[in-house]
């Protein structure tokens, strides 16, 4: 399941521009799935799911890739819209 995960340097290439910037979440857990959905700085979308096992991978590498990852938990602006169950974090630049 891994092969075709390595990054290239013209994906990171790619990832740099600010058109694919990640600028908003939105993400709700509902049984057994946390669904996510990405905003990024072109306008587009894109939803993802993931059971605790993608979330346990997530976290892990994000963690080992992420300067200071513990602090930021503490500090990003986060709404939590407890009528429908959902935090959505977005970026103001």
């Amino acid at each position: 399941m891994n092969s075709g995960l390595e990054l290239t340097e013209d994906e990171i290439s790619t990832a740099r521009d600010a058109r694919w910037k990640v600028v908003s979440v939105t993400g709700v857990h509902t049984a057994s799935l946390t669904v996510l959905k990405l905003g990024f700085g072109n306008g587009e979308t894109e939803v993802i799911s993931l059971d605790h096992i993608g979330i346990e991978n997530l976290i892990a590498v994000l963690k080992s890739v992420v300067p200071k990852f513990d602090a930021i938990q503490k500090t990003a602006p986060i709404t939590v819209e407890l009528d429908r169950g959902r935090m959505v974090a977005s970026s103001s630049e």
